[in-house]
Order: structure tokens, then C-alpha cells, then sequence
């Protein structure tokens, strides 16, 4: 190995982790470039673009990627909308955004240590050690899928704690991860021991880990199996009931970074959805017809929503001791809104590419380029990935319905209940400033 060589991503993913693909075991290099060529574009840009400090975005050809770093600025914060699942939105690892929103839940977590309560005080030690392991040796993390949701579905872990010594625990299990546990580099997880969970990192080439793919199908994810896994007590973050450990997902400061992701993911895909419909209707020539035109702008101001919102959280951004928090407020409306624009702009692809995709389908003969368009649409608009996928963003942070409804119970709606009254009483007595808003 050479010297320049010795750490590069991809020689850090070979480390001697065992992954199965169906009932044969499987060399990662191999099985990866053999699937896709998408792992050396990832090495190349981890290679090239891993800044361990948060830098200020300067534009795509000078981006640095810098992963886990609180940001101190504004125009920091804006550098962290541009992670992974932007550099990569069509490939089978990180398009998602699982390893961005765990990387950005880690970083709340950092960010807030020196503001938890009890029984949470040794945690903030514990993760400030953590982070500043991570990004010193470039490592990627990501979470089991039970992790990714609202904090309120978090339910006990399917892995178990068998033994303890001194030094260590020992778990066993079985668990699903997104497909970038593949090539990630450790895994942030709970097991659980009685009637407490305990939150910890595993790296993936630790004896008794094993990680087994459906056969050709990396979109239904990883199931990794955990036998006799020996976890040292210094990499446990935490121990505690799990009605505690739910609360460490639920804070202000702990989920506004990782909405900010949610939001600039739900920006970046509609971005790609709509390029996707441009290129369809340039395809099937039906740019000047009227109804075509009309949902193509539909998904454009979709588009201008979500960067309106995304603009608001970082001129509005709190400055902390700490570093800079994206406006909340303009973050939870947007998730929100984003999940049903994501929807919209699905149906509108179905739409515009109804007749294409068609003639592909049952095999009318066409030319090579309209034979990889359809196969693009498909992956959106027609497979089992598309579907999962669509579930995915529909209720990664809850029930949008229920979200509604909370907001219906938590909003100061007197200004609205009065409005009425100030009318009437500006009819009565003439006086202007009595029917605006109070």
C-alpha cells in the first residue's frame, strides 16, 4: 500500500468486515464495483473534498465537505445543505440521507452536550469524545432504520445485551440498516438490558458482525446480524430507561440540524425530480402543451417554497456560544410541506412521462437513450425501491396528518379569533388601527 494511499476511503472500507450477499459470503470491493461504479466516485470525492473544520460554502468547485463540524457562520451553515446525499442522488447508498441525517444528529447532540440535564451529564463527555474521534479519522456513521423516524416511535431494541464485564458488554441480535451501512464505516445503535437501552458505536469489522444483503437488491437495505458482539464500556454513551433516551432525539437544538438536512434533502430530490420531468417532456416533445406547462411550473414553484424556507432558516439562524442553529420554525414547516411537494412531484413525473414509460414497458422498440430514460423513471415512479422510498419520506418525522393536528393544539390562534371582532369594531367606531392585526 502506498503512502498515499493509506488513508483513503476505500481502503478503509476494506477492513475486513463480512458481508453476505443471499447465502454466499462476499468480498465488499469486489461485490461493490462489480453492482456499481458509484463507490470510487465516493472515494474520489471523500478523497479530495473531507475538510475536518467547518469552512464557509464558496461555491461547488471549492466545496469542502465537512461532516459532524458545528457551524459557525452562516455561510457555514449553508455549506452543510450540500452533503452526501446531494453529491450522490441517484446511486444506492447515500441518496436517502440516512448517513447525513445521522451525522447531523450527532452533531445536535455536540452541539447541545454542555445543556443536558440528568441523567444525561456523562453522555455530553462521551459524545464530545466521540465527534472529535469521528472527524479526526474521517470515519462515517450510520443508524439502524428504528432510529430515523420521530423520536415517539422509538421502541425497545431487537438487539439484546447477553453478558457484561467489567470491561465490556456482549450483544446479540438482528437488525436492519439502510444500504449505507455497507459502506460506512461504524454504526451508532441501541441494545437493550433489562429494562434500560443502551446507546453505542460498533465499528462494522468487529468479530461477530456480519452484514447480509438481499441478492441483487440493494435497495432493501442491509440486515446485520450481531453474535456475541463484544462492546467495550467506553464506546456505550449511554444507559438509561427508554423514555429518557427518547428525549434525547426530542430537543430544540438536538433535531434543528438534522430538519435542516431533512429540509435541503427534500430541496435536493425535488430538484432532481424536476430536472428528471424537464428531460421527459424534452423527450417526448410535449414542452408547448399547455397542461404540461402548467405542472412543470407547479414543480418549480414547489422548488422556490422549499429554497424560500431553507433561505429563511439561515438568515434567522441563532448565533450560539456554540456555533449558528438554523431557524426552527421555518425548518418544521418546511418538512412538513415537503413531504406533500414530494408526493405532488412523483404524480407529476407519472404524469409526464405516462406514454414513454408505456412503450418502454411492454416493449415497443425505441432508441438506446429513451431506454435509459425509462429505466430512470422506473427507479422513481415503479419499483419496490420507489415505493419504500416514497413511504420513507412521507413518514420519516411522523404522520404529516398528526403533525396538523399538533400544530392546530400548539398554535396562538387569538389574533385570528379577534380578527373578526376588529373589523366590526373599525365599522363602529371609525377608528383604522382597531381592525388590523393585534
Amino acid at each position: 500500500m502506498s503512502k498515499g494511499q493509506e488513508g483513503s476511503y476505500l481502503v478503509k472500507i476494506q477492513d475486513g468486515r463480512q458481508v453476505w450477499v443471499g447465502e454466499e459470503k462476499v468480498d465488499l470491493f469486489s461485490y461493490l464495483t462489480s453492482t456499481t461504479f458509484e463507490v470510487h466516485a465516493i472515494s474520489k470525492f471523500l478523497d479530495e473534498r473531507w475538510n475536518v473544520d467547518s469552512v464557509p460554502f464558496n461555491g461547488h468547485e471549492n466545496f469542502h465537505y465537512s461532516p459532524l463540524s458545528v457551524p459557525k457562520t452562516t455561510l457555514e451553515l449553508e455549506n452543510q445543505k450540500f452533503h452526501l446525499s446531494y453529491w450522490f442522488p441517484e446511486g444506492p447508498f447515500f441518496s436517502e440521507g440516512w448517513t447525513d441525517i445521522t451525522h447531523a444528529i450527532l452533531q445536535g447532540w455536540y452541539f447541545n452536550r454542555n445543556h443536558l440535564q440528568p441523567p444525561f451529564t456523562e453522555f455530553s463527555e462521551s459524545i464530545n469524545l466521540l465527534v472529535q474521534r469521528l472527524k479526526q479519522e474521517k470515519r462515517l456513521v450510520t443508524m439502524p432504520y428504528r432510529l430515523l423516524g420521530s423520536p415517539e416511535r422509538i421502541q425497545r431494541s431487537t438487539l439484546k445485551v447477553t453478558r457484561q464485564t467489567e470491561d465490556s458488554i456482549f450483544i446479540d441480535g438482528i437488525q436492519k440498516f439502510p444500504s449505507d451501512s455497507l459502506v460506512v464505516h461504524e454504526l451508532l445503535t441501541f441494545a437493550s438490558h433489562q429494562d434500560q437501552e443502551l446507546l453505542f458505536t460498533v465499528p462494522l469489522n468487529r468479530d461477530g458482525v456480519s452484514l447480509h444483503v438481499q441478492s441483487g437488491d440493494l435497495d432493501s437495505g442491509v440486515v446485520v446480524h450481531f453474535k456475541n458482539v463484544c462492546i467495550p464500556w467506553n464506546t456505550v454513551l449511554v444507559q438509561e430507561k427508554l423514555e429518557y433516551m427518547t428525549s434525547l432525539f426530542d430537543s430544540d437544538h438536538v433535531t434543528t440540524y438534522p430538519d435542516y438536512q431533512r429540509v435541503s434533502s427534500f430541496y435536493h430530490q425535488l430538484e432532481w425530480l424536476t430536472s428528471l420531468a424537464f428531460y421527459v417532456v424534452k423527450e417526448t416533445g410535449e414542452s408547448g402543451k399547455l397542461h404540461i406547462q402548467e405542472v412543470l411550473g407547479e414543480l418549480l414553484q414547489q422548488l422556490d417554497i422549499l429554497k424560500a424556507y431553507l433561505h429563511l432558516s439561515e438568515i434567522k439562524a441563532e448565533q450560539h456560544s456554540g456555533g449558528v442553529v438554523p431557524h426552527q420554525q421555518a425548518l418544521q414547516t418546511a418538512k412538513y410541506q415537503g413531504i406533500s411537494f414530494y408526493k405532488r412531484a412523483i404524480e407529476i413525473l407519472q404524469r409526464v412521462s405516462g406514454e414513454l414509460y408505456l412503450q418502454n414497458y411492454y416493449g415497443d422498440e425505441t432508441h438506446n437513450d429513451s431506454k435509459k430514460l425509462y429505466s430512470l423513471i422506473s427507479d422513481y415512479i415503479a419499483s419496490p425501491a420507489a415505493l419504500s422510498r416514497q413511504q420513507y419520506q412521507s413518514f420519516h418525522a411522523g404522520d404529516s396528518e398528526y403533525a396538523w393536528a399538533n400544530y392546530y393544539q400548539a398554535y396562538s390562534t387569538d389574533f385570528l379569533k379577534n380578527r373578526l371582532k376588529d373589523f366590526w369594531d373599525f365599522h363602529k367606531t371609525e377608528k383604522l388601527f382597531s381592525a388590523l392585526p393585534k
